[in-house]
């Protein structure tokens, strides 16, 4: 072997170390930005559980109150109610559903 040979795999391994740093640097960006989507997926979600679930809730119960206090006759609210009491069950069925499955890690 002759120092040209040494020379061709000293700088071939440093080619190949450049190459490992880069690929390592890639990964660890990927990893970075996975975690912040989740994080950020994971505050979404709390804000909806918050705020977004009780907000519609709260719009139901509203504008049936309102509706209600607009009709004259106890026929006229009955088919309201029985809407807005199965709408305000689907709602609550669906809140309690989502966060059985939340994760609080």
């Amino acid at each position: 072997m002759n120092d040209q040979l040494f020379d061709t795999l000293i700088r071939e391994s440093f080619d190949r170390r450049h190459i490992l740093d880069e690929i390592n640097a890639q990964v660890m960006r990927d990893i970075k930005a996975s975690a912040r989507r989740q994080r950020l997926r994971h505050w979404a979600r709390l804000l909806t559980f918050c705020f977004g679930m009780p907000a519609i809730l709260m719009a139901v119960a509203g504008g049936t109150y309102y509706a209600v206090g607009q009709m004259q006759h106890w026929q006229d609210v009955l088919p309201l109610l029985a809407s807005a009491l199965f709408g305000l069950a689907a709602i609550g069925w669906q809140f309690n559903k989502r966060l059985s499955e939340y994760s609080w890690k």
